[in-house]
């Protein structure tokens, strides 16, 4: 032991390494709660169905696990619609006043509800520029 050493008496070491293990602990926790929040919404059928850009007001065709689906993002959201035709389950198409059946010619409109065949529209979350849709 050198001069400027200075002797540590045994509570005085367990009292900093009770201190620093507390610390330690409190940022592994930290670190962990957001892959956990993630992770929940997988847990409560929340699928991460895109993870990039959208551009407003366009709709984005995508495939996910072999289903296709439309994603419509505006000022305030961003919807998920099935891509296939709820008469014969074949693909929509989307045009500018909206989805169109590849073989059977229905139409559909994102904001008519009151259509008797519309196509699905799935709820929708944003996380970390992630969207998920509920099942």
């Amino acid at each position: 032991m050198t001069e400027g050493d200075k002797k540590v008496t045994r509570a005085e070491f367990f009292s900093k390494a009770f201190k620093e293990s507390v610390k330690a602990a409190l940022n592994i926790t930290e670190n962990m709660v957001a892959p956990l929040e993630r992770l929940k919404f997988i847990e409560e059928n929340w699928l991460p169905i895109w993870n990039g850009e959208i551009t407003e007001n366009e709709a984005k065709f995508v495939f996910y696990q072999g289903h296709p689906y439309f994603l419509l993002k505006t000022q305030t959201s961003v919807r998920a619609f099935s891509g296939l035709c709820p008469n014969d389950s074949n693909l929509v198409y989307v045009h500018h006043e909206g989805f169109t059946c590849s073989q059977c010619g229905s139409s559909f409109k994102p904001a008519d509800g009151d259509q008797k065949y519309r196509l699905q529209e799935f709820k929708t979350k944003v996380v970390d520029e992630k969207i998920f849709i509920a099942l």
